[in-house]
């Protein structure tokens, strides 16, 4: 029995402090060692400021040279996201995440001013052609500030060529463009007419996740609530094409898109 101004022992081997306390408007359940969980009435709900995008949707786009790209030019283009509105290929709201870009195309070289042999006055007469020899080059760029004027050059993004023996498709990102260029795919493939034939097949399937997380944002002012170039304010994708030859040919392709993202 204890007597009167003696302190009441601890047998539970720690403060009382410590112990399973009960604050106001809560239950026991909630408070536990001092340490916060939530009860059952708050389960489920979303308590943090990170944003969830709920609905997933596909955007399909063909990127295509019929004209076809002489050797030491360069093909240049943006990824057309969705444009604001309901139903397919569409978005809710002014930005998206950007999921995956898969990439499923088909190169094919030819030699430039080839004469025809039906033309030829003498069949007997032998016509040289060269070998066509070279290197594709694929990227897909993510460009964090997006100018409205103009889509960038190659120029803009990996600079000039330092020399005749340096190829343009081992260039890096210009130091004082870094916070604004990313690559994202940077594909090269070795072309011998001889030896693999003049068509080559890619494809390429990009992830965007975690650290290299996309999130595009519009900018939808009046009228204008598409998804090119000119209407994205942040994160835009831009694709380029190369085709490095010492041989006068052309280099033609049909490249397929498939961009998943949620909104």
């Amino acid at each position: 029995m204890m007597k009167s101004g003696q302190k009441r022992p601890n047998y539970f081997g720690f403060g009382q402090k410590n112990y399973a306390k009960r604050l106001k408007g809560y239950s026991n359940r909630g408070y536990v060692s001092n340490r916060r969980t939530l009860t059952r009435r708050y389960r489920g709900v979303n308590t943090s400021n990170k944003r969830y995008f709920m609905c997933k949707s596909l955007k399909d786009e063909v990127f295509c040279a019929v004209a076809g790209v002489r050797n030491g030019m360069i093909y240049s283009d943006y990824f057309t996201l969705p444009s604001l509105g309901q139903g397919v290929e569409t978005r809710n709201t002014n930005r998206v995440k950007i999921w995956t870009v898969n990439l499923d195309g088909r190169f094919s070289v030819c030699h430039i001013g080839q004469p025809d042999h039906q033309m030829v006055e003498d069949p007997s007469q032998s016509v040289d052609i060269p070998n066509i020899e070279g290197n594709i080059g694929l990227f897909v760029v993510l460009d964090r500030m997006p100018v409205p004027s103009a889509i960038p050059t190659f120029g803009d993004v990996f600079g000039e060529v330092p020399n005749d023996v340096s190829s343009i498709l081992d260039q890096h990102v210009r130091v004082d463009q870094l916070s604004r260029f990313k690559v994202l795919v940077r594909e090269r493939r070795y072309v011998n007419e001889s030896l693999h034939g003049s068509t080559i097949n890619l494809k390429r399937y990009v992830k965007l996740s975690g650290r290299n997380r996309v999130v595009t944002t519009f900018k939808d002012m009046g009228t204008n609530t598409s998804g090119r170039y000119g209407n994205i304010r942040d994160n835009a994708l831009v694709i380029y094409a190369v085709w490095e030859s010492n041989v006068p040919s052309l280099m033609r392709f049909s490249i397929n898109s498939r961009t998943v993202y949620f909104h």
